[in-house]
């Protein structure tokens, strides 16, 4: 082996010179021992020997590529560690010079750093550039970098909105770019003080120091508003300078002016080119025609900014007229009358003159009168007057707060409104409040002091402070020393002045208080603190008094109420406090936390502001839970609070009632101590007895009783007492529902029995899930026989009747039915139900109607039966809906009808409404309060887009419910024409307060436009959920604390669809960067972070999960159950159920623990469950554990929950249900199956037909087979098996296939797949209803299909090109079973009316197929050439676009990439989806439409498509791209390559060790 490692000057001569004829030594010597050595006993090392197999085969040729191309990376790489040091005793490395330049290497497209990253271009064109690229294309590409990016001003601004890349003012300033350009562009020091309030990055300071130092010291020196600006920055104090050395700058003059600003040629960024500087050119310098009006590149660029708009007519006016004598210089009194611009046309360059050199009249004439600042900012150039003037609102809310004539007694004004009116109400406000005198002087010096010109020496000028309290003429003690120096605390100085005026202000206000109160007042809270917080009421947030003041005016009022024992005095303070509903929360939290641990006397004063306090503070409170006094303040307030308020205190109360506390209180505890007791956490409650239930019945029924409670309650006291009253049924209500039936039954013949009957009826009525076996046994006599129930009995009833099924219903006579159409049309029947006799005529029974007949029903009479439809579910099919919807739209008339459609407008075609457009605009009203879909407001939208091209903001506002439909390109211009705070947040507020979803395409626009603004944190909590949702990892994970709160808090409080519709991976990494921003990743995982965390807890990581606190798992197991499970939580709890310190051993689990286990009976595994006693788990408790499930499956969190799982996922879940079944029902045991395990109709709907074995189904009477036969069709955990078996059983039921009738083949769903092809030929396929149950079953076979639609043309005597849209619709997935011939011939516009529900269909259309269909959508008479449609029609036809031609598709643009659907991109063969999408396309993709993009797909990408797809994943899965080995991420296997080569020879030169010297 030694010699195999030996090595030679030869050998590293070959390394360094990179010599290609010397490679055949290498590969001859080198590694020919190292594969010879392979046989021997030592082998040599892995990496070594992997790449000398790979070169081995490699022909001369292949290794000089090889060679060639890695050559100089490696020697970059490696000659500091090869070359010849010390450690190696061999001389001195050999000279750069001796080391020959190896050949070009020729860059390769597929992993050029250029191309494929550091396009700048690209970066540009692009709303976001991810900073790693930034720094990466920074290390690695600096010469172009320094060219490209550093002298590029509108790209460095771009890059700049992101703090991570403050880096570049640094790097750029010691790069090759040209930093005069970038002072001139970047150090605009008049732009940083028009803004004070917004700081200025310390990184930009320390660049503009150093380069451009001697003019930004001057400016520091001579302006103290721009030193304070700065130097409030601590970081920015190394930059302090000796404002004595700097020498007193000259008097500006005009020519001086000219010469500073008026420089052309270096206007590189004219964004910088405001009013002042071109009213000063045009003025006072000569030049400025020819130089800027006859420059057409540097004029063009001047007047995109609109509010520059003024200068081209100016321009056009100089050279039609050119000036015969100087200018005339402007004149204020001539230009600025104020009083004739009411009437006269005033150019917008006028009103910018007279704001810039009058700004005190103009504030007074323009902003403060209302008709004339109306009609100025009408006129697009005057739209910057609402920046500069008070917002209309608050100039009409001014007359109502400053209320001069009432303000006489100064103690009673409100400081907030005395603050509000001294800012916006200046005038009036000195010449009307009552002290006028010192205000107005106070005001006027202020302003004087503000604006005067800083030519004066800093140490020759007056302190502020100093010089208002002398023009006040007060006196005061203060030292002012520490308010007058340069750099100055803002906040400091204004209390020192209002110290000093409350001093003087004193002795005219206490004569105006009692003796006692001004007392209590003054000792409690000074003066100061009163005004601060009256300051901060006002919303003076730059004085930073929320951070600073709040807290300390609670500690003084706390400190005052330990200090004082006079309890009057206490009350006086209390009552005077007048504070926001933010403080009452503040100060009850510290008055608990603090102030309560010693006196507990004040709670009882505290009363009325108990519902301020939050879980903590509640938690927090002393043990006085046996005071009566304490009991009746809390009962009398419990009503007021929300039901986690009374839940904490009922948490609190249970801390003193132990079971043996409760047990010997006697049967009146609950009366005794009232509404409390209802909430005590359920391990206290299940300890009252049911004699005390009894008695306190009527106090929990009035309050708010958790399930598990009311469950409770109703089987203790049913089960208990065998001989209650009617009276104590009447009282028990809807707890009687809770009841086992064998509890019940005793009762029969009795008084009570009627008051049961109807309190289960009341409970059918109001949606309770009842168990069948309660129905069939309390009311055995009324089903018996339909024919002799009573119209009134049946009216009753007519909650109870869908499950019963369609033979049922089939006994009932029209005479019974007729007379209780009005209940049934109130109760949810199926289709085939609903189709029974009359039952077609009302309310939610028009799901029966046959589509046929509602073609031929008049307008009038639909449109009155749309709103009482709309009230009821399941509603209409999509066949039926796509029938009315295109019969109503195809009148012109039904811009009028709004209302009476609005419910079917989700369901109507886009082709129906693009007719409309310009109709609807014309009933704006209406058309703006409409449930619009998206594409149907994006079309909409466009409309008002092409009517009014220059739409604003109050235009937008306008829009009502078209706004989901604004593009981002008006988005964008909107943001940046309205880019203040408060106009970007109402913009946000507007879309968040859509009524329906927003396309992902707006969300994407919205927040990559909103991160750009330095105020993104305060729009932060104006986004919403559902658009903060869109923002991707990488953003999230730069969050602080307090906006991942903001995030924490807007995802909880809205609806959980929004969080659980997102993508797994996206939900799971969101939490987890959250839990680690909050600090929650560590340590126990208490309650108040379990519950902070809302519907994402169930996605943190197992770990953090496991570390729940018992106590809390076991006290809230109900809350737990509510929420989202994946497959490892639920293992995962199974085991916290089991643990001693939870619920224990599940053989001793009793029926409470069942109770209160519930549904998660169905985590435990297999082998937990068969311990459960047999003897708990009877037919009524297992069916309403299915019961339960089926609840919180159709609930808000349960329907979403299981939206993005996949069938085999939830097969998973299913598979326990199925076993906890037939283990209990005596499947699973051998010997004889008890009379239960055949099951009813009515079972079969509380469970689920697949949970029962095929021999128990097979054995069902006929009568409640065929009332099920739907149920069984539409069970999707049915095996093809046993779907074999039933219909054999339907077969025998009802005879044929050719004879089966349309309301048995509408019943039939996945049945009919195991129809052999010669009977499913025979069906008669003649009603839409039964087309449309067999269009929606998605796993026919090709050959299947075709039949399917040759049965469908025969049964129905129509031809392809006679096929109506609802047909179509109802065929579903049957398209597919037409030829492309026959695809040809059907109508383009009743299939384009079609494509609406045909769209969300995977359909298994072949490419052909896809192609003819696409190509009916591209009729003139339907959406016309593809390469005119919008986002609204790859919406609308949604997978029919994966038929796109391949031309047609390459040649998609990013709004009509933004159009295609997931489904449809998932739908695109592998080789078409590679040669229709570059890597540029592939990057417009959403990270929702790069995340379904199939494996196949993916293996037919080239790498540089691959890269573009791993870029957008990245951002949201926070992971980096691995250019060189992405595809390993994806499970690819890889063949050798030239890389691979290179890579292994690498690895080679790093393992070789020191030669071995002589």
């Amino acid at each position: 082996m030694g010699g195999i490692y030996d090595s030679s000057d030869d050998n590293t001569d070959i390394l360094f010179r990179c010599d290609r004829h010397n490679l055949s030594v290498f590969n001859d010597t080198l590694c020919a021992d190292v594969i010879g050595a392979s046989s021997q006993r030592v082998r040599p090392s892995t990496s070594v020997y992997t790449l000398c197999k790979a070169l081995s085969p490699l022909s001369g040729a292949q290794v000089q590529q090889v060679w060639s191309n890695g050559c100089r990376a490696i020697q970059a790489l490696v000659s500091p560690v090869l070359s010849r040091s010390s450690d190696c005793g061999v001389g001195e490395p050999l000279p750069n010079a001796a080391l020959p330049l190896p050949a070009p290497r020729v860059a390769r497209a597929a992993l050029n750093l250029n191309l494929l990253l550091c396009n700048y271009d690209n970066w540009l064109a692009s709303s976001l550039v991810d900073a790693g690229l930034v720094t990466l294309c920074g290390d690695n590409d600096r010469n172009e970098f320094g060219r490209r990016v550093c002298n590029n001003a509108e790209l460095m601004k771009k890059l700049l909105v992101d703090p991570k890349n403050y880096w570049l003012w640094e790097y750029c300033s010691n790069s090759s770019a040209d930093t005069g350009v970038m002072v001139s562009d970047f150090c605009t020091y008049e732009s940083w003080m028009a803004q004070p309030s917004v700081q200025v990055d310390s990184s930009l300071v320390t660049f503009c120091w150093k380069k451009d130092g001697d003019r930004l010291k001057r400016l520091v020196c001579d302006h103290v508003g721009f030193f304070t600006m700065l130097f409030t920055n601590p970081q920015n104090h190394w930059l302090m300078p000796n404002c004595s050395e700097v020498p007193r700058p000259p008097e500006m003059t005009n020519d001086m002016l000219v010469s500073e600003s008026c420089r052309y040629s270096q206007w590189h960024d004219v964004t910088h080119i405001g009013l002042d500087i071109l009213s000063l050119c045009i003025r006072h310098d000569p030049n400025f025609v020819a130089e800027v009006c006859g420059d057409t590149i540097l004029l063009s660029k001047l007047v995109r900014n609109e509010e520059n708009g003024w200068l081209e007519e100016h321009c056009a006016s100089s050279f039609s007229v050119p000036p015969t004598e100087p200018p005339v210089l402007f004149d204020i009194e001539d230009w600025c009358n104020y009083k004739t611009w009411l009437e006269d046309v005033v150019d917008p360059s006028v009103v910018g003159l007279c704001w810039q050199h009058d700004q005190l009249a103009f504030q007074k004439n323009v902003c403060c009168n209302e008709p004339l600042f109306k009609k100025l900012t009408k006129q697009l150039p005057n739209q910057w007057v609402n920046s500069v003037c008070t917002d209309k609102e608050t100039i009409e809310t001014l007359p109502q707060v400053c209320k001069y004539s009432e303000w006489t007694r100064p103690v009673i004004v409100d400081m907030t409104d005395l603050a509000l009116c001294a800012e916006l109400d200046p005038l009036n406000f000195t010449s009307k409040e009552p002290a006028g005198a010192w205000v107005g002087t106070m005001c006027t010096t202020y302003a004087n002091f503000s604006t005067t010109n800083s030519t004066t020496a800093p140490n020759s000028q007056s302190c502020l402070v100093r010089e208002l309290v002398k023009r006040f003429k007060w006196t005061c003690t203060v030292d002012f020393a520490s308010v007058c120096r340069p750099g100055f605390s803002k906040t400091m100085a204004l209390q020192v002045v209002l110290r000093c005026w409350l001093d003087a202000l004193r002795p005219r206000v206490q004569p105006l208080l009692t003796q006692h109160t001004a007392t209590v007042m003054e000792q409690a809270v000074n003066l100061a603190v009163v005004l601060m917080v009256a300051l901060e009421e006002s919303q003076m947030t730059s004085l930073h008094v929320t951070e600073n003041i709040r807290y300390g005016v609670l500690e003084s009022l706390v400190r005052y109420l330990k200090r004082e024992t006079n309890f009057d005095n206490k009350r006086i303070l209390l009552q005077c406090f007048g504070l926001t509903s933010e403080y009452l929360s503040t100060m009850i939290s510290v008055l608990f936390r603090s102030h309560l641990t010693k006196d507990s006397s004040l709670f009882i004063e505290l009363a009325p502001l108990l519902s301020r306090a939050s879980p903590a503070d509640i938690k927090s409170l002393p043990r006085i839970q046996t005071n009566v006094n304490v009991q009746e303040a809390i009962n009398s307030s419990l009503p007021q609070m929300s039901l986690e308020q009374r839940q904490a205190f009922g948490r609190w109360y249970g801390q003193v009632m132990g079971p043996l506390n409760m047990t010997i209180a006697g049967p009146s505890l609950i009366s005794d101590t009232g509404n409390l007791i209802a909430y005590l956490p359920f391990h206290s409650f299940q300890h009252l007895s049911p004699a005390q239930l009894l008695e306190g019945l009527d106090v929990l029924q009035r309050n708010t009783l958790s399930s598990l409670q009311q469950q409770f309650v109703a089987q203790s006291i049913i089960g208990t007492y065998r001989n209650l009253t009617a009276e104590d049924f009447t009282r028990l209500s809807n707890l009687t529902c809770l009841a086992e039936p064998e509890e019940l039954l005793p009762y029969k013949n009795t008084e009570a029995f009627s008051v049961i009957q109807d309190n289960i009826l009341e409970c059918a009525r109001h949606g309770f899930n009842l168990p069948s076996r309660m129905i069939s046994s309390l009311f055995e006599e009324e089903f018996e026989n339909p024919s002799s129930l009573s119209t009134s009995q049946l009216a009753d009833m007519a909650h109870f009747l869908p499950p019963l099924g369609v033979n049922f219903l089939q006994g009932l006579s029209q005479s019974q039915l007729v007379p209780t159409l009005p209940a049934l049309a109130s109760v949810s029947f199926s289709p085939a139900q609903a189709a029974v006799g009359g039952l077609q005529t009302l309310g939610s029974l028009i799901s029966g109607v046959r589509v046929e007949s509602l073609w031929s029903l008049p307008a009038d009479i639909l449109l009155s039966s749309l709103p009482a439809i709309a009230l009821y579910k399941p509603g209409l099919s999509h066949p039926q809906a796509n029938a009315i919807a295109t019969k109503l739209w195809g009148s012109p008339l039904v811009v009028n009808w709004l209302d009476a459609v609005e419910p079917l407008l989700p369901h109507t075609p886009l082709l129906s409404v693009l007719p409309r457009t310009k109709l609807l605009l014309t009933n704006g009203s209406y058309t703006y309060t409409r449930s619009w879909n998206t594409q149907q407001a994006m079309a909409i939208f466009k409309e008002v887009l092409h009517s009014n091209p220059n739409l604003h903001k109050e235009d937008l506002m306008t829009l009502g419910t078209v706004g989901q439909g604004v593009s981002c390109k008006v988005i964008k211009r909107l943001f940046k024409l309205h880019s203040s705070a408060s106009s970007v947040k109402s913009i946000l507020t507007f879309l968040r307060d859509q009524p329906g979803p927003l396309h992902t395409s707006l969300k994407k626009c919205v927040v990559e436009e909103i991160w750009q603004f330095a105020f993104f944190s305060e729009l932060l909590g104006e986004l919403g959920a559902e658009m903060a949702l869109t923002l991707p990892v990488t953003t999230i994970k730069t969050f602080p604390a307090d906006m991942m709160d903001t995030l924490r808090n807007m995802i909880i409080q809205e609806e959980p669809r929004h969080f659980l519709l997102l993508p797994r991976t996206k939900r799971e990494l969101l939490v987890d960067k959250m839990l680690s921003i909050l600090g929650m990743h560590t340590g126990a995982f208490t309650e108040e972070e379990f519950r902070s965390l809302g519907i994402m807890v169930t996605y943190v990581a197992d770990e953090v999960f496991n570390m729940v606190e018992r106590s809390f798992f076991v006290d809230s197991v109900e809350y737990l159950r509510g929420l989202c499970y994946n497959s490892n939580k639920r293992d995962l709890v199974a085991r916290i159920l089991q643990e001693t310190g939870t619920f224990g051993p599940v053989q001793n689990w009793t029926p409470i623990t069942l109770n209160q286990v519930d549904r998660f009976l169905f985590f435990l595994p297999k082998d937990r469950l068969q311990e459960i006693p047999t003897v708990l788990m009877t037919p009524g408790r297992i069916e309403r554990l299915f019961l339960s499930q089926h609840q919180w499956e159709d609930g808000k969190v349960g329907v979403y929950c299981q939206k993005g799982r996949s069938l085999d996922e939830r097969k998973e879940l299913f598979d326990k249900q199925q076993f906890v079944l037939q283990l209990f029902f005596g499947f699973l045991r051998t010997g004889r199956l008890p009379s239960s395990s055949i099951p009813s109709c009515e079972i079969l709907h509380t469970t689920n037909p697949a949970a029962w074995t095929i021999g128990s189904l097979t054995a069902m009477t006929k009568s409640a087979f065929a009332n099920c036969l739907e149920l069984m069709g539409l069970d999707p955990f049915l095996e093809p098996y046993e779907h074999t078996e039933l219909l054999r059983k339907a077969k025998a039921l009802y005879g044929s296939v050719s004879s089966f009738s349309p309301t048995v083949i509408s019943q039939l769903g996945q049945l009919a797949v195991q129809l052999p092809i010669e009977e499913l030929a025979t069906l008669r396929l003649t009603e839409t209803g039964s087309i449309a149950a067999m269009g929606v079953v998605s796993t026919w076979s090709n050959r299947q299909l075709s039949v399917l639609f040759s049965a469908l043309l025969n049964s129905t005597k129509l031809t392809p090109s006679r096929l109506v849209s609802s047909t179509l619709a109802a065929m579903g997935h049957i398209v597919c079973g037409a030829k492309p011939t026959e695809m040809r011939l059907f109508n383009a516009v009743e299939f384009s009316k079609a494509v609406l529900w045909l769209g969300k269909l995977k359909m298994t259309c072949s490419e052909e197929q896809l192609e003819v269909l696409v190509g009916l959508l591209t009729h003139s008479l339907a959406f016309g050439h593809p390469s005119s449609w919008g986002t609204d029609v790859f919406i609308e036809i949604g997978s029919l676009a994966a038929g796109l031609p391949d031309m047609s598709m390459s040649a998609l643009v990013k709004e009509q990439i933004e159009g295609l659907t997931p489904l449809a991109i998932s739908m695109i063969p592998p080789e078409k989806f590679k040669v229709v999408f570059d890597q540029t396309q592939i990057g417009m993709f959403s990270y929702e439409q790069a995340a379904v993009v199939t494996i196949e797909q993916q293996d037919a990408l080239s790498s540089v498509q691959r890269t573009a797809l791993a870029m957008v994943l990245t951002p949201w899965e926070d992971k980096p791209v691995d250019i060189r080995g992405w595809w390993r991420n994806w499970g690819l296997a890889l063949s050798p390559s030239p890389l691979c080569h290179l890579l292994g020879l690498l690895m080679l030169l790093i393992v070789l060790p020191c030669p071995v010297m002589p």
